[in-house]
């Protein structure tokens, strides 16, 4: 049964890669890296790639381009909330 192993009290955090102690039996949500919505399932990769590229230009600090990067994926799926 779950919960009476003491291996099942005992998990690895994704994001830390660090041991975690999981005392509820009841808590199976997944972690929120691994939770994707149905809205972002429906953007077109063109518009997430003009996103990324968005961000790789932001962390240059090439604002400019960032700027139409984002523009141009809202122009491919103007519900692009995250953009």
């Amino acid at each position: 049964m779950f919960g009476e192993n003491p291996a099942d009290l005992a998990s690895i955090d994704p994001v830390s890669k660090s041991l975690t102690d999981n005392t509820d039996p009841h808590s199976n949500r997944l972690p929120v890296s691994y939770v994707v919505s149905v809205n972002r399932l429906r953007v077109p990769s063109r518009a997430v790639g003009h996103l990324e590229a968005a961000q790789r230009h932001f962390l240059k600090m090439q604002l400019a381009e960032a700027t139409g990067e984002i523009e141009r994926a809202i122009r491919i799926y103007p519900g692009f909330a995250e953009a």
